[in-house]
């Protein structure tokens, strides 16, 4: 009776080798790519000594903790089982496209889009527009704002089309940033993490405003995902290396200090880790900083003084200095202290599942994979930390690249090879993202209901200045050492009003109307003390105003025929 053969079904004898290990074409093996050692298709010709296995980073683990191979003596899929590499890719863009896209549609769901503007929104958008005059320029601000929203500024001045354009405009950045980091992570986890930074309510009220911190946000995560690619050498390294001088340039224009500070650090890890002294690399950063500052460096010595000047008024509009190493949480809760504190509890969270996450990747990739993003976000946390701060909007960066180990931390929970592993970190993901929508929904709705108390004031003060018959020729005052009054500014933008600080002096008659305007308890320039003085009852407080009267001479003397 003839022996029964013993090889595996499906199985070819090789010439000179054991059929039991040899490889079957088309069977991923461990550490490989999607395919076999040899990258073969099944019923492909025999392994080629002469093909290149693909670099281990450019197919990212199942798990961002460990490799996982294929249980030996499972049956092969048949060819037309195959998912190639184009369908991976498009399966990745879904992931990324469908993270932006649940972004965008809760912005524009959730965001009241036909608010007026605030004090630094009219600044913004009053630098390139055919509808209003210029506002005056603070030290402290960069140009990479009114080059972004001058699409729209100079065709209208409407709140809603600007709104609408920033909400779709902050959907396709946050894909492009988190697509820097393709084939760093699984697409799933990176869609994660775009979910975790977009449920934030910070995110969300300040993606459709007139404000360059979600932007800086976005241009450096993109910058510290395209530096761990070209360190790493996925893709190509001149392309790495143009896409990372345009991140670092991008985020220069939005936010010099927070450029230097996010992206600074991606130097000294180019410098420190032998492996990833990539001189493509580390020439893309210090340039793409140099066209990102040029300009503001240029117009410190233009209008401000010098560098260092311009450098104290920086300083001096942060509102002090001290160490505030809390108030990153604190600015989370809303704008009042601790409004809600049993928010921490979900921030106690968000920061265990990154150092869980930092624990994952240094296990697969090693610490300064696994540090990125982590000492970039502690760099700008850490440079908002002196200034006494009032809103939560400067710590976005850090907020979003604090997104990817808290991501990985999930990724390794749920991606083990036990099943109750597997159960328990699906389970925490799910509390995790249901607490946040929740809890950040809360601080939203508070947020909106704050600024719209504010615009409301604004709106007032227009209607009256309006009803007092002041004209497009006038300009608008106030006294900075006196407390803020954030509704000047806003009235001169809405009423086509120019505007300066500290008008100290005046020579009569002026050529252009003067109006003050001040909060409750303030007291005009000696100049306004005997002008028609209107107390206004907002509802963000008292707002006082003092008209100049139309027919003030030199001598202060009434002038009937006075020509205007």
């Amino acid at each position: 009776m003839p022996q029964r053969s013993q090889r595996p079904r499906g199985a070819h004898r090789g010439p000179g080798r054991p059929e039991r290990f040899r490889p079957r074409a088309g069977r991923p093996g461990p550490g490989t790519g999607q395919f076999g050692p040899a990258g073969e298709r099944p019923d492909s010709p025999a392994e080629r000594p002469d093909r290149l296995r693909a670099p281990q980073d450019a197919w990212p683990p199942t798990s961002v903790a460990t490799r996982v191979s294929r249980p030996p003596g499972t049956t092969h899929r048949g060819p037309g089982k195959h998912h190639g590499p184009g369908v991976a890719a498009r399966t990745d863009l879904l992931w990324l496209v469908g993270a932006a896209a649940a972004f965008t549609v809760a912005v524009l769901a959730l965001s009241p889009l036909h608010q007026g503007f605030s004090w630094d929104e009219t600044v913004y958008i009053s630098q390139i527009s055919k509808h209003t005059p210029s506002m005056p320029w603070a030290p402290e601000r960069a140009r990479g704002m009114p080059l972004l929203v001058a699409p729209v500024t100079l065709l209208t001045s409407s709140p809603t089309a600007l709104r609408v354009y920033l909400s779709v405009l902050a959907g396709a950045a946050l894909f492009l940033a988190l697509l820097a980091w393709r084939r760093l992570r699984p697409a799933w986890v990176l869609a994660l993490a775009g979910l975790i930074f977009g449920g934030l309510w910070v995110a969300q009220a300040e993606a459709p405003l007139v404000f360059p911190n979600f932007w800086a946000a976005v241009g450096a995560l993109a910058g510290a995902g395209l530096f761990l690619r070209g360190v790493t050498k996925i893709g190509s390294p001149g392309v790495n290396a143009v896409l990372l001088g345009v991140a670092v340039a991008f985020t220069a224009l939005m936010r010099p200090a927070d450029a230097v500070f996010v992206l600074g650090p991606l130097l000294l890890f180019g410098l420190a880790v032998p492996a990833w002294r990539s001189w493509p690399v580390l020439l893309a950063v210090p340039a793409g900083l140099t066209a990102g500052l040029g300009e503001w460096v240029i117009e410190a010595y233009r209008y401000f003084g010098g560098l260092q000047a311009r450098l104290r008024g920086t300083r001096s509009a942060s509102g002090g200095t001290g160490l505030h190493l809390l108030n990153g949480l604190r600015v989370m809760n809303g704008r009042t202290s601790w409004t809600y504190p049993g928010i921490l509890g979900w921030w106690a969270v968000f920061i265990l599942l990154a150092m869980l996450g930092v624990w994952a990747i240094s296990r697969s990739r090693g610490w300064p994979h696994a540090l990125v993003p982590v000492v970039c976000a502690a760099s700008i946390y850490l440079l908002y930390s002196f200034p006494n701060l009032v809103s939560a909007r400067y710590l976005l960066p850090t907020y979003l690249l604090l997104a990817i180990p808290v991501a990985d931390g999930i990724a390794w929970l749920s991606a083990g090879a036990l099943r109750s592993r597997r159960a328990a970190g699906i389970t925490v993901a799910a509390v995790f993202i249901a607490a946040e929508l929740a809890s950040q929904h809360l601080v939203l709705v508070q947020e909106i209901g704050a600024r719209n108390a504010e615009l409301d004031s604004t709106a007032q003060v227009s209607s009256e200045l309006s009803h007092l018959g002041i004209l497009r020729t006038c300009i608008i005052t106030t006294d900075s050492n006196q407390p803020f009054a954030p509704s000047a500014m806003p009235a001169a933008f809405h009423l086509g009003c120019a505007y300066a600080w500290d008008i100290g002096k005046l020579t009569f008659p002026t050529r252009r109307q003067v109006v003050m305007i001040e909060s409750g308890g303030a007291h005009p320039f000696g100049y306004a003390r005997a002008w028609p003085k209107v107390s206004l009852h907002t509802t963000d407080g008292v707002v006082q105003i003092w008209v100049e009267p139309r027919t003030l001479t030199r001598t202060g003397a009434p002038r009937q025929h006075r020509a205007r």
